[in-house]
């Protein structure tokens, strides 16, 4: 499991001596746009099943989860993908 967090400093942007007709925008929230929260975790499991012959069988599965916490830059990337796994192997 990871928890992953990142923030940029407030930015300090002086307003212009001379009046600037269309400024209908501020920098205040400006630092926040790329703020980062979002825990990524998995888990998972596996079995093998071993025959006389050097044969085996196996089987995993997998299952990995992410929690965006804010969805700033991208938007809500919240999602999970479950990885399920089975194969036979050979010895030589």
């Amino acid at each position: 499991m990871a928890k992953n967090t990142a923030a940029f400093d407030p930015v300090d942007m002086p307003e212009p001596d001379e009046s600037i007709e269309h400024l209908d925008y501020t920098f205040d929230n400006m630092h926040r746009y790329s703020d980062l929260n979002y825990l990524n975790y998995q888990i998972g499991g596996g079995a093998i099943y071993s025959f006389e012959n050097g044969i085996r069988w196996t089987a995993d599965i997998t299952y990995y989860g992410l929690d965006d916490r804010l969805g700033y830059v991208y938007g809500n990337e919240t999602g999970s993908l479950l990885v399920v796994r089975s194969g036979v192997q050979l010895d030589f």
